[in-house]
Order: structure tokens, then sequence, then C-alpha cells
């Protein structure tokens, strides 16, 4: 992770984050779907984080790509608050528009994107039901179904551009259904794993609205064997944003 103050702000090479008036706060897998979500043929002019919380997808994929404008949507007014600060801090506050308490589902966006990424609130099957009550009172599931967040990603992705999408394997199953009866496909994955001694912890899939006949499969592990050390593959994916790398 990026180097923490006690003050619950992330440290970042470029940038910082707070997310304290957050439901869903950092986390490993948000990095690393802010480090890899993989852009269309073309470098992408315009760019959507579904959902921005903090605003870390959006503040990443910013330093990503230099030339894109990245928007923004974000429904509940504390995390607008929040992803507000934390752009005009940032070096790509003219680049990052933030959509404040706009229902992705109803707003009205400016353009088609080349490029979405979603880290989605979802209910893994294996959370306790007193984890499912506090997820459900700070970014719920109810907020961003996934079979209508297929149909409407569809709605603002251009042509060839890409949606990718953050789930736990089983929400990702469903979604994938979802996706496909919308006319999205899913085209490149990436599986997460906590160390090779780990089950399947997150996938990261990639969606187009051109079919391809294979979908490429990639495999990160966060930690080695020892369960101490990153995984080598994690830290050259990071190393453009931890400060610890």
């Amino acid at each position: 992770m990026p180097k923490r103050q006690k003050n619950d702000i992330f440290r970042f090479k470029q940038f910082s984050v707070e997310h304290a008036l957050c439901g869903m706060k950092v986390s490993t897998e948000a990095c690393i779907l802010g480090a890899w979500a993989p852009p269309p043929a073309t470098a992408p002019r315009h760019i959507l984080d579904i959902g921005t919380g903090s605003g870390l997808l959006a503040l990443m994929l910013a330093q990503r790509f230099p030339e894109a404008l990245v928007h923004a949507v974000e429904l509940e007014e504390n995390a607008c608050r929040q992803a507000r600060l934390n752009f005009s801090r940032s070096p790509f506050a003219s680049r990052i528009c933030l959509f404040e308490q706009q229902d992705v589902l109803q707003w009205n966006a400016p353009c088609l994107y080349d490029l979405i990424v979603v880290n989605p609130p979802f209910f893994a099957s294996s959370m306790r039901p007193q984890e499912q009550r506090k997820q459900l009172a700070t970014h719920g599931v109810e907020s961003l179904p996934p079979q209508k967040l297929a149909a409407r990603s569809q709605q603002l992705l251009a042509p060839q551009g890409q949606l990718v999408v953050l789930y736990p394997p089983h929400e990702m199953q469903q979604f994938e259904q979802y996706a496909k009866k919308v006319g999205l496909h899913a085209i490149q994955q990436m599986q997460i794993y906590h160390s090779e001694k780990h089950p399947l912890f997150r996938l990261i899939t990639v969606f187009s609205k051109q079919a391809q006949q294979i979908k490429r499969i990639e495999t990160l592990y966060i930690r080695q064997a020892n369960q101490i050390d990153y995984h080598p593959s994690y830290t050259q994916l990071l190393r453009p944003f931890y400060v610890i790398f």
C-alpha cells in the first residue's frame, strides 16, 4: 500500500488521498484496478470513473493518461466533499471534473467514453451479516445493481471503448452474464490472489462492444509464497504510484 499517515491520508508518489468521509476506503484491489486498467487500442481521450468515492481511481488514471480528461461521478454527499478536496490538491486538477451528487443511472453524460472504470459496491458471499449492514449504510449495492451497471455502461461507452470492472469471483460471474445480455463482451481479465497459497480473491474484467474468441487471462499475486514480501509483479505494477517501491 502507499504510505499511510495517522490522519487517514494515503501518500502516493504524485498525489495524496484522504478517505475518512468515504464508505469505500482506499484498498489494495482498488489500487491494482487503477494501475492495471488497460486502455483501448488508442490512448483514451475521455475517461469515466463511476462512483469515484475518494477519487482514487480518477487520480490514478489522470496520472497514467496525461492527455485525457477524466470525469468522476459520485452520488453520496460526503464522498463528493472528499473527492473534491483530493482533486483540488492534486497536480491533475485541471483535467478532472467531478459530477457531484449524481446518480449515474440518471446522469446526463456530456460525452461517450473511451475508458470506463468501476469499483462497484457488492455483497461478497463470504461477508457476515453485520459487515453487509455496514456496507449497505455506506455504499449500498442497491444504489448500483450489477444489471443496471452493465446496461448503463453500455450506453456510456464509445464504440471502440472499454469498460473495466472489479468484483469478487462469484459477483463477476453474474456481472459477465448481465454484460453479455446488453452486448458487452469479456475480452481480458486479471485474476488477483493474496499469494500462491490463497484462493482467488478478486477479478478485474475488461469488456468491449467488440467480441473476440479468446479472453486473455493474467494472474497477479500481491505477496510471495512467504506471505511477507511483495510479489515482483505487484511491485512492478504499483511502482509508478507507491512511495515504498
